[in-house]
């Protein structure tokens, strides 16, 4: 087969011409209702769908698409598809005739087809914006992802070319072994166009462009209706306008909606349309035909402010031959404004004039639902003052209970001490071994709910501290205050395991007296005859690190773990162990407050560990 439609590039031209060979778009035909492809839709059907699927089906509107995509093609020339991961096209322009007439018809290449549908898809989930692969029938497609909410869930394919005249013996083989006729096959791959490879990128760029687009507008939908599914009633209840927005969000298009059009820019300064697509009419409300040779009414209707930064942007696009996406408003002669989304790719004429080829797609629905976003973030914000002003209201009855704690009940608690004192050391004799006794139990009592009330002033002081946070060396920090404990009793001995333990960040001071308490525990409530064994250690699981000391002591009943955390609970008997009963809630305190969180675990007579997790 010789290639006789190639053609050479104008030397006036700074950059090439999109087609080495045109394309045949009338040869062309419709793919969505071929056999091989409703065969795809009717397994994918029968497959019971999983729960956190995305629906592509239930966000756009592919009859929409499919009428947009063919204008693309009489416009652009190149054909284009969504194909799901499961192969199914689920909305096109017509195809090659090479595609759908052999490739596609015979159960060898049709294979090959959907192995390449495949593949493609593969290169797409490694994260790749884009990818171009030549499938095993021959001919070169490229694709770009899809991606809703993380989920990538479709392609958006443009293909069926040649990036170079085509190998004769390759598809003279292909030919052979699947029996196509001779004149026919060659004559449908003589229609199949010759893209210049320097255009490629240009290709590439309308693409991916393309394929972000209808991931934002199905994202807008996607996301409007989760947001409508968990937003509070009374809020829904309270405000007709959110009421209102939802309906509208509820039928956003799920499409890409505008027009398909050619923009054309002469050396003289004006301007026309080619072509534009029926959709001219609901965008600018004009007919096609009437900016065929003059679209200076088109400029007229873009918003005042947005004209001169919309004519730079296409003045530049044209200067740099770079791809133009601009968003801007327009007025129409009702006084109606609407925001739309253009995207295009200019080429230059070899009259100097410069030519775009591109849609305009009406982004009004998606500028609304930010509205409605801003709203509901200024509600919240709202909320947030008047939490914080609640807030703000208890620190303050809690400091004046605070002053009270430590004015107030300290001075009788020392009052009571010091005359206890007093009595049993001036007052002896006048005492017999009762009134001593009653003396000293009293004192005694007395001291005891003075550090009572100590501890609970610092329990309360936690919560209002200010904290300065840095990284923590949790081993060496868990290392010095085991040295404090030994040297502050050496008849205990001592056996202590730490791990390497991760690095933290938070208040070195606070996470200190977490550790403290909890190995201090730890001796505690371990046998006091013989050796004290304990183990610090860590893992990092789910972005948290999570440390725990662990000992072999009495242990707890686990039925009662709840009340380990809370002031003044105790799960051993009153007077067993030393202590206030604060130390643990003042654990859990530190911990919440730099975002992490606190548990145990235990078995009576058999140890016990506790947990506390920070972020990572």
């Amino acid at each position: 087969m010789n290639d006789d439609t190639k053609t050479t590039k104008p030397e006036s031209l700074s950059k090439p011409i999109l087609f080495v060979r045109a394309p045949g778009v009338e040869q062309m035909s419709d793919p969505l209702k071929a056999d091989w492809n409703q065969a795809r839709v009717s397994a994918v059907q029968d497959r019971p769908a999983l729960p956190d699927d995305i629906d592509l089906a239930e966000l756009i509107d592919f009859s929409q698409m499919n009428m947009f995509f063919q204008n693309f093609l009489e416009v652009v020339g190149l054909p284009q598809a969504i194909i799901d991961l499961e192969g199914r096209v689920l909305a096109s322009s017509k195809w090659q005739r090479i595609c759908m007439e052999f490739h596609r018809a015979n159960p060898v290449t049709l294979q090959r087809c959907l192995e390449s549908d495949k593949n493609l898809s593969r290169e797409m989930e490694e994260g790749k914006s884009y990818a171009i692969y030549r499938c095993r029938n021959g001919l070169t497609d490229c694709a770009s992802p899809i991606v809703i909410e993380g989920q990538h869930i479709a392609n958006l394919f443009i293909g069926q070319f040649l990036l170079a005249s085509p190998d004769q013996a390759y598809f003279e083989a292909q030919r052979a072994e699947c029996g196509f006729d001779k004149d026919a096959y060659e004559a449908a791959l003589n229609e199949v166009p010759i893209i210049s490879e320097e255009r490629l990128p240009s290709i590439l760029n309308l693409l991916t462009g393309l394929a972000h687009q209808i991931a934002m507008q199905s994202l807008a939908e996607y996301r409007a209706k989760v947001a409508y599914a968990s937003v509070e009633q009374q809020v829904v209840e309270r405000t007709a306008q959110l009421r209102a927005t939802t309906g509208l969000l509820q039928h956003v298009t799920s499409n890409v909606p505008g027009m398909v059009y050619q923009y054309r820019l002469r050396t003289d300064g004006s301007v026309c349309m080619p072509y534009a697509s029926e959709g001219m009419r609901g965008i600018f409300h004009m007919a096609p035909e009437e900016v065929r040779e003059d679209a200076s009414g088109v400029l007229a209707k873009i918003h005042p402010d947005d004209f001169e930064a919309t004519v730079e942007s296409i003045q530049r696009s044209a200067h740099e031959l770079t791809p133009w996406h601009h968003e801007f408003r327009v007025r129409s002669d009702d006084g109606k404004e609407c925001w739309l989304l253009g995207n295009a790719l200019p080429q230059r004429e070899a009259d100097g004039s410069t030519l775009w080829h591109g849609f305009i797609t009406d982004i009004s629905e998606r500028k609304r639902s930010d509205e409605v976003i801003s709203q509901l973030n200024a509600e919240l914000e709202q909320r947030v003052e008047q939490r914080t002003a609640q807030l703000e209201a208890a620190n303050k009855e809690l400091e004046e209970f605070s002053y009270s704690m430590s004015h107030d009940m300290r001075t009788p608690l020392r009052a009571l001490d010091g005359f206890s004192k007093i009595l049993l050391e001036e007052h002896a004799a006048s005492l017999d071994d009762e009134g001593k006794r009653l003396l000293k139990v009293l004192r005694d009592n007395a001291q005891h709910m003075g550090r009572l009330v100590d501890d609970i002033l610092h329990y309360l002081s936690m919560g209002r501290r200010k904290m300065e946070s840095g990284s923590i060396d949790i081993a060496g920090l868990a290392t010095e205050i085991v040295a404090e404990l030994q040297a502050a009793d050496p008849s205990r001995r001592l056996h202590i395991e730490i791990d390497r333990l991760p690095l933290a960040n938070g208040d070195r001071d606070m996470i200190r007296e977490v550790l403290h308490n909890l190995i201090s525990n730890a001796i505690k409530f371990s046998p006091t005859d013989g050796e004290v064994s304990i183990e610090i250690g860590s893992k990092v699981e789910k972005g948290e690190n999570i440390y725990s000391v662990t000992d072999h002591g009495v242990g707890f009943d686990m039925r009662y773990a709840g009340k380990l955390f809370r002031v003044f609970e105790r799960v051993h008997q009153t007077g067993q162990f030393a202590g206030s009963g604060i130390g643990l809630a003042l654990v859990k305190r530190i911990v919440t407050r730099h975002g992490g969180r606190v548990w145990a675990e235990g078995k009576v007579n058999g140890g016990a560990t506790i947990y506390f997790a920070l972020p990572a």
